[in-house]
C-alpha cells in the first residue's frame, strides 16, 4: 500500500507548465482511508514449508484484502493492537462498503466525511450533508498492481469515470483541462511567453487559484463553515498533486487546536 503525502501548491509552482493537462478538485475535510486486493505473503504450514525444503514450488502468495487509515493498517489480523478514533473503525466500515468494487490489484484511496457511527463526526461541524450517524466516502485516487508489482495509475478522468460506472463518489471536480485554459487573463501569459518570464504565468496562476475557490464557505455542508481547499493534479504518469488550503481554514484549525479540540485525522 503507498500513501502518498500531498504537498503545498505554493511550494511546487515550477511543477506547473500552461500545457499540462490539470484536475483540480475540491479539497474534503475528513479521514483518509486506503483499501486494496493485493498480493499478500501467506501463512504456510508445516506440510508446505516440509515440501519447500525439498524445492517444491509452494505458492507463497495470494490475494488479500488490507484497509488503512492514513499512518496506520487497521486489519485485526494484520494489526491486532491498532487503536481506533473514539473505538468506532471507520476504515473497517468504509472497507466493507468498497471490498466488492476492487479488482485483483486494485487500490482505492479516499476520504472519509459526516459522522461516526457513534454519532460524533469525523471532522467537528463539517458534516458534508450527511445525516446524525452517518458517512460518504470520496475517491480521488485508484492504482492497479501487477504481480510483478508494477504500479498503473489511473488518470483523473478514469477515477471520475470509475466511480459514476460503479455508482460511487469520486471527489467533486471542479476543473478538467489545460492549466491555460483555467483562466482568461492568464491564458494571454501563456501563449506570449516571450514577453513576460515564466515565474509571472506561475505567480499569476497561484493568484488565480486563491481568488476563484478559496476563502468561501463549504458548499456541500449544511454547517457554515469554512472549505479547506482544493487539490491540483497534473494528469502525468506518476500521481502528482498538491493541495492550496484557505486561510480561513488555516485560522479555524489553528482555533482548535488551541481549544485542544482533537483531529482524528492527525491521530491516525
Amino acid at each position: 500500500m503507498i500513501t502518498i503525502l500531498t504537498s503545498m501548491l505554493y511550494k511546487n509552482l515550477h511543477r506547473i507548465n500552461p500545457t499540462d493537462l490539470i484536475q483540480i478538485s475540491f479539497k474534503l475535510h475528513g479521514t483518509s482511508g486506503i483499501s486494496s486486493y493485493v498480493l499478500c505473503k501467506r501463512k504456510l504450514n508445516w506440510f508446505e514449508k516440509l515440501l519447500s525444503k525439498f524445492k517444491v514450488n509452494i505458492r507463497t502468495e495470494n490475494y488479500d484484502y488490507l484497509y488503512s487509515s492514513r499512518k496506520v493498517i487497521k486489519n485485526e489480523e494484520l494489526n491486532p493492537n491498532a487503536q481506533h478514533y473514539y473505538g468506532e473503525d471507520i476504515w473497517g466500515i468504509a472497507h466493507k462498503e468498497l471490498e466488492p468494487f476492487l479488482t485483483k490489484g486494485m487500490t482505492l484511496y479516499y476520504e472519509i466525511v459526516g459522522f461516526l457511527p457513534n454519532g460524533g463526526a469525523i471532522q467537528k461541524d463539517y458534516d458534508y450533508g450527511c445525516e446524525a450517524n452517518k458517512h460518504a466516502i470520496y475517491i480521488y485516487r485508484i492504482t492497479s498492481t501487477n504481480v510483478d508489482g508494477k504500479v498503473i495509475e489511473f488518470s483523473a478522468k478514469q477515477v471520475q469515470d470509475f466511480c459514476k460506472k460503479n455508482g460511487l463518489n469520486a471527489v467533486p471536480e471542479l476543473y478538467y483541462g489545460f492549466a491555460k485554459d483555467c483562466f482568461t487573463y492568464i491564458y494571454h501569459l501563456a501563449e506570449e511567453p516571450h514577453n513576460f518570464p515564466d515565474q509571472k504565468w506561475n505567480e499569476e496562476f497561484l493568484t488565480e487559484i486563491k481568488q476563484t475557490y478559496n476563502e468561501r464557505d463549504c458548499f456541500m455542508c449544511k454547517n457554515k463553515v469554512p472549505e479547506e481547499g482544493i487539490v491540483l493534479r497534473i494528469e502525468r504518469l506518476d500521481f502528482e498533486a498538491y493541495k492550496q488550503k484557505s486561510n480561513r481554514f488555516y485560522e479555524r484549525e489553528t482555533k482548535l487546536l488551541d481549544e485542544g479540540v482533537e483531529d482524528i485525522e492527525s491521530e491516525n
